[in-house]
């Protein structure tokens, strides 16, 4: 073969290549970063530069960038997007690294304070004393949080008539009811659960649930629903193990009951049982 003709034929072997290299590279584009390509699978885009991947594989799934280093973000952490540092050592508050003991100090909203038993920190945002306030909702409350409870963003007393109904709705238990985490009038509550101090008694059934905390209506009795535990009974709205222990005080002994057809016996003196006959022995 000529000269010419191999010069040809590698010409030709060059556009080919070509072609197949632009038809592969739409079928699958290649990534980039910052304008230059980069392997997704030994590297990572850091602030628009592809950073080598030195942590073992095994961490690839908590692997994140912080400027243009990559971290294990269960040992490490990231203070203003770009300062790396391991969790144990320090914290990071407003933008600044403070290399404290995360276990004696924390950050409120950008203030560093020492840590203590009765102080807290109210939405990230402000620290207050507990023996002092309360934080509801995101808000603080002028109210000590030993004697006041939250209801939504306000908060209530333990002492007093005024309770909590469902996680937010504060009502008075002295004309209101808290009904399925509703709040009505008192003595509005149909066949549904009424809030009392007994528990939440059903008005239909007459069963007791245990009360939700914050929420008990103050009484010292509890709420008669049925007059008659043998009607519950006979109605089958007692449960079988229950209804044993219920009517069994209340029936007459089997062997006071008249047989079918014959008259009834005249009530037995008090304090005689009837004798009781034993196949074998009479």
């Amino acid at each position: 073969m000529s000269t010419r003709a191999q010069l040809l034929l590698s010409a030709l072997m060059l556009i080919a290549f070509q072609q197949h290299l632009a038809s592969a590279q739409q079928a699958a584009p290649i990534p980039m970063c910052g304008g230059d390509p980069f392997d997704p699978l030994t590297m990572m885009c850091c602030a628009q530069e592809p950073v080598p991947i030195e942590l073992p594989m095994s961490a690839k799934p908590f692997m994140q960038c912080c400027g243009e280093v990559i971290i294990d973000n269960r040992t490490e952490a990231c203070c203003a997007m770009e300062t790396p540092f391991f969790k144990k050592d320090g914290v990071c508050c407003g933008g600044t690294l403070h290399q404290v003991d995360p276990l004696s100090f924390a950050c409120c909203g950008g203030t560093l304070y020492e840590r203590a038993p009765q102080l807290n920190c109210c939405a990230n945002s402000d620290i207050y004393d507990v023996v002092e306030e309360i934080c509801c909702a995101g808000q603080l409350q002028g109210y000590p949080a030993l004697t006041h409870s939250c209801c939504g963003s306000t908060a209530l007393p333990y002492s007093g008539s005024r309770r909590c109904c469902g996680p937010q709705t504060p009502y008075d238990t002295h004309s209101e009811v808290c009904c399925q985490d509703t709040v009505i009038q008192a003595m509005e509550c149909p066949t549904a659960s009424a809030t009392t101090g007994t528990g939440q008694v059903d008005l239909v059934l007459g069963t007791t649930q245990p009360n939700q905390p914050g929420n008990a209506l103050p009484t010292e009795h509890p709420v008669p629903v049925h007059a008659s535990p043998l009607a519950d009974v006979g109605n089958g709205n007692v449960p079988a193990g229950a209804a044993a222990a219920v009517a069994a005080p209340s029936l007459p002994l089997a062997l006071d009951l008249p047989r079918p057809g014959q008259p009834a016996r005249p009530p037995r003196p008090p304090g005689k049982r009837p004798a009781t006959r034993v196949a074998g022995f009479f």
